[in-house]
């Protein structure tokens, strides 16, 4: 899995931020949103691999 991700400074301390606004199973799909963004280079398209989508069971509450 891979996810389209924007890279921003935040003004008070510098620091990279980043926020994901995609995930797809298909990088060149997500390479060519990033290509017609604004600026190109604030976005990354990175692969995060299954277990960045799913928590591990033992932090989900169980229901009722």
């Amino acid at each position: 899995m891979y996810a389209l991700v924007r890279l921003t400074r935040q003004s008070t301390n510098g620091h990279l931020r980043r926020m994901i606004y995609g995930v797809c199973g298909n990088r060149c799909l997500l390479e060519k949103i990033r290509a017609g963004q604004e600026r190109p280079k604030e976005w990354r398209v990175s692969d995060i691999g299954l277990g960045g989508l799913y928590k591990p069971a033992a932090s989900r509450r169980k229901a009722g």
